[in-house]
Formats: C-alpha cells, sequence, structure tokens
C-alpha cells in the first residue's frame, strides 16, 4: 500500500488505532480502514468507535486477516465491519479485493455528492 502512495497507520491495539486515526485529523477522509480481527480490543463496539472518528466517516472498514473465510465473515457480522479480504490468496488477488472496494467507496461517495 505504501508502496503505491497510500499513507498507512499501524497500530497494535483498539484503543491505539483510534488514536492514530484521531491524530491524523485534518487530513482529508479516510478511504479505507484495514483491521487484523485478532487486534486486541477488536470486538463488538469496535467498529462503532471507529466510525465515531470524524475522517473515518463512510470509509469501508474491512477485516484484513489469513483466518478461514467462514471465521473471518463470522467475525465480521459481530463486529459490524463492512467486509473482509483474505491475504492467504497472493497479493494479486488481494490488489483485486482492495481495487473493488475502492471502486465500491467512490461510487458512494459520488452518489453522496450529487
Amino acid at each position: 500500500l505504501q508502496n503505491n502512495g497510500a499513507e498507512v497507520v499501524f497500530a497494535s491495539s483498539a484503543g491505539e488505532s483510534r488514536y492514530e486515526l484521531e491524530a491524523l485529523g485534518g487530513v482529508r477522509g479516510l478511504t479505507m480502514v484495514l483491521i487484523d480481527p485478532l487486534l486486541p480490543g477488536c470486538e463488538p463496539g469496535f467498529i462503532a468507535m471507529l466510525r465515531q472518528v470524524p475522517n473515518v466517516g463512510r470509509a469501508p472498514i474491512l477485516l484484513f486477516s489469513s483466518l478461514s473465510s467462514q471465521v473471518l465473515e463470522d467475525r465480521m457480522r459481530a463486529i459490524g465491519a463492512d467486509g473482509f479480504i483474505l491475504t492467504t490468496r497472493g497479493l494479486l488477488q488481494i490488489d483485486t479485493a482492495l481495487k473493488s472496494w475502492l471502486e465500491r467507496y467512490d461510487a458512494v461517495m459520488a452518489e453522496h455528492a450529487m
């Protein structure tokens, strides 16, 4: 992601992730938030907490992991994430999935701009 010009922020816990996102402050709205579902504190209510951070807005919040698709889907529903990306399918598949989510986000933002 960084090699493609994306600003990437890392956090080691749910609380730290909120702090890091809030620290971005005046930076334009985020395009995407990728969360490791094993992140300490990643539990029901965590996604709702992130949605309260002003620059998160409508950005998709996705789980990003090598866990099985069934485990990720269950976890996604439990915490309220928008979707997930499997990391076990190789870089090309990850790149395709990221681009697909970005296209959906751009379409949503264009629709709300009208």
